[in-house]
């Protein structure tokens, strides 16, 4: 029995990394769209890699959202939609993002948090309610720590995720998180039966 239950830890670690390996290359081998961002976002390689680039990016991608966010049902994101569309959501913006920063060569990944109304508390079971309310950022690797980038609220400085937590500018204070996931569905990356795991 124990070998079994052991199996089946191996098995899940080995799919999961598949999972993450592969959506990385879906999100990342479309070499127009990379260079479609690179030029929309004024991206150069050459330049020096500070928080204040780091936060211009991201100032630009929040700018791109003017209006509510419109419902698209669950289709796969077309992140070069954003550039065109007044309207976008937190995980539009947030792939976009994650691709932007890609681009520069930073480490990125997304964070899915999740969070409970009216301040109730949080528990990591609620992850699987449909009543919880939710948000998606990424974080980078910089300067020897995971830093936050939200695309929907105002961003001065780079916080860690409990940090910024804890400030409570976007979030509850009794936000859960999620690592590497994107967002409950997997729908936004082809295939859609994968999860958005990257």
């Amino acid at each position: 029995m124990f070998r079994v239950i052991l199996g089946l830890f191996f098995l899940s670690i080995a799919i999961l990394f598949f999972v993450k390996s592969y959506n990385r290359y879906e999100i990342l081998k479309d070499k127009f769209e990379l260079e479609t961002i690179k030029k929309k976002l004024f991206i150069s390689n050459s330049k020096i890699i500070d928080e204040q680039e780091i936060l211009r990016i991201r100032n630009l991608v929040k700018s791109l959202s003017k209006y509510p966010y419109k419902n698209r049902n669950r289709e796969k994101i077309n992140v070069l939609k954003i550039f065109n569309d007044s309207s976008s959501s937190c995980y539009e913006k947030s792939l976009l993002l994650y691709k932007a920063y890609s681009i520069l060569g930073l480490k990125v990944r997304p964070v899915y948090v999740y969070f409970n109304k009216f301040g109730h508390k949080t528990s990591l079971l609620d992850f699987f309610s449909k009543r919880i309310e939710s948000h998606s950022v990424i974080q980078i690797y910089f300067k020897n720590e995971w830093v936050v980038i939200d695309s929907e609220v105002d961003q001065s400085q780079l916080l860690t995720i409990d940090e910024y937590i804890c400030s409570g500018k976007s979030l509850t204070k009794n936000s859960k998180y999620i690592i590497g996931l994107s967002n409950r569905h997997g729908s936004f990356i082809s295939p859609s039966f994968l999860p958005d795991i990257y």
